[in-house]
């Protein structure tokens, strides 16, 4: 009898009322879960290095919405302090703090990182609460119970099976919501996919910073890009077991390492990890420095739009953006030294538009002009460099 009663209130709550704490019922999560998830769009872009394409995948727009608001739902998980990448207020230079001045570092990076994170490890977050993820299962539990209870005034009426079967079902939903289609991996382009894959790997995380600290090594995550380094000499072969037993931790894990970007660097040579030269003092890279200045001085020269197809942009704005990126991180580690550089950018970029709004103010008076005179034109041609 208890039972019936029981599946006659979670009918009834969950049909009606239960989704709302997303802003959503049950009926709308499910449509998002088995009908939106089939429709990503997938398309590649050029990595940095353009050797080789990086796949990514865009959500449709509604369903897009609502994995950004389930971004913030996870992101109120506790994730340990040296797991920096895709943490709000957190970028790379915290990523790389922790290295700085250190005589030693290692780098190695995760192959295929967001795929690799399917259904094996989906299922036991957010369905069975299976090793290792029991502890992150309670308490996106609880979370959810208490998400539940601030925003629905009947829940905490309920009886306690009947809240459970109802978190249940929307965990299911959800499991659904965040990864692709039948194979329920993290779709790389989705909203929910970086804070999701900081969580189903912090249990590797714990155990590789145990190895780190046994070998007296400092750890630091960011995304995919695990980094080591210590202030005092590290002898190669000490260093070649430590970097096997990592290797077999990720493995172990269910993950793979990619061997191409294992990479040891050791003082008095360069340092470098992220972009950023790590000797002494925390600096962008000589190569990257020289990059820049060759970038903004061929603008100069020859122009935003043939820099931008140069390197291969979508659009000149997105080009512009990119370097205005760059600059920005380089400013945070040394403002005083990068400053000029980011202004003689903005400067760049302004009187680029100016000129094209002028650009177009002229040819619409040369049409008045010629349509007044007789003269059949469609557009005139600007001889001047426009930057």
């Amino acid at each position: 009898m208890l039972e019936l009663i029981d599946r006659t209130i979670i009918n009834d709550v969950a049909d009606d009322d239960v989704g709302i704490y997303l802003g959503l019922k049950l009926q709308t999560l499910s449509f998002f879960a088995h009908v939106l998830s089939r429709q990503y769009k997938i398309f590649k872009i050029k990595k940095r290095n353009k050797r080789g394409y990086r796949i990514l995948m865009d959500p449709p727009e509604g369903l897009k919405r609502y994995q950004r608001f389930l971004n913030d739902v996870f992101s109120e998980i506790e994730l340990p302090d040296y797991v920096i990448g895709f943490k709000k207020g957190h970028n790379i230079i915290d990523a790389v703090k922790p290295h700085e001045a250190c005589k030693v570092a290692c780098s190695i990076d995760i192959k295929d990182f967001f795929p690799s994170l399917n259904e094996r490890f989906l299922d036991k977050f957010f369905i069975t609460g299976e090793a290792p993820y029991e502890e992150l299962h309670k308490e996106l539990k609880a979370l959810l119970r208490e998400i539940l209870r601030n925003s629905f005034k009947r829940f905490h009426q309920l009886p306690e099976k009947a809240t459970t079967v109802i978190i249940d079902k929307i965990l299911k939903h959800l499991k659904s919501i965040v990864s692709i289609y039948k194979d329920y991996q993290l779709p790389q382009g989705a909203p929910t996919s970086p804070v999701l894959a900081n969580i189903l790997f912090s249990p590797c995380d714990i155990k590789i910073k145990e190895i780190a600290d046994k070998y007296n090594l400092v750890y630091t995550r960011y995304a995919d890009d695990l980094i080591f380094s210590s202030k005092e000499h590290v002898p190669r072969e000490t260093m070649d077991k430590f970097i096997e037993e990592i290797k077999q931790t990720i493995e172990d894990f269910g993950l793979k390492v990619n061997p191409k970007k294992v990479k040891v660097h050791r003082a008095p040579g360069q340092i470098k990890s992220l972009g950023v030269v790590l000797n002494e003092k925390l600096t962008p890279s000589k190569y990257e420095r020289r990059k820049m200045r060759a970038i903004l001085h061929n603008i100069y020269t020859n122009g935003w739009d043939n820099e931008a197809r140069k390197y291969g942009a979508y659009s000149t704005e997105q080009f512009y953006k990119q370097l205005l990126g760059t600059l920005n991180w380089w400013c945070q580690i040394d403002k005083e030294r990068f400053e000029p550089t980011r202004e003689q950018l903005k400067t760049l970029w302004k009187n680029y538009k100016g000129k094209l709004k002028d650009e177009k103010l002229f040819q619409e008076l040369r049409k008045i002009q010629l349509a007044n005179t007789g003269v059949k034109t469609n557009i005139i041609q600007l001889d001047e460099r426009y930057i």
